[in-house]
């Protein structure tokens, strides 16, 4: 009983800081980072939930520093994305219109969306660093501890699941 407290409580933390973070936008506003962290690109979704932790909160010119970088990094991937989808289709319609798919029918596919979505990761990576650059030492201090704790929990939520 007590495990499956403890587990309701780090999935109500982990809900408060993520309905927030999804419906607003890392900072509230409505914008901000969101193309590359679906994909899987830069440090994941981790770096606009710990943002929107930091106290006190971003200052304004450091909000418009990350939305900045979130322009650039949007105008990099977002012609990317109609790419992959186009690439995914062509790929179901080899799959269930060939007489005998192997697994050499989609080499060059494979190839293509491996090199699509290191670019994503990549562009993804650049802009975490450069996001990185704007926050001040404390805040700096103050995001390692809350990922530290963000880890904790997701440790333990798999610990409970773990055997079931």
């Amino acid at each position: 009983m007590k495990k499956l407290s403890t587990i309701t409580l780090m999935l109500a933390v982990l809900l408060r800081w993520a309905v927030p973070a999804i419906a607003q936008g890392p900072w509230g506003t409505g914008g901000g980072p969101r193309g590359h962290h679906m994909m899987g690109g830069g440090t994941g979704m981790m770096l606009h939930l710990v943002l929107r932790k930091l106290t006190p909160p971003l200052t304004d010119g450091q909000k418009a520093q990350v939305d900045g970088i979130m322009q650039t990094y949007r105008s990099q991937t977002l012609p990317l994305f109609p790419l992959i989808h186009s690439l995914r289709q062509g790929m179901i319609s080899q799959f269930y219109t060939s007489d005998n798919p192997t697994i050499d029918s989609f080499v060059s596919q494979t190839q293509q969306l491996s090199d699509l979505q290191k670019q994503i990761m990549t562009a993804g990576l650049q802009a975490d660093l450069a996001i990185r650059a704007v926050l001040t030492h404390d805040q700096l201090i103050q995001a390692a501890q809350i990922v530290s704790q963000m880890q904790t929990m997701q440790a333990q939520m798999y610990s409970f699941f773990e055997g079931q």
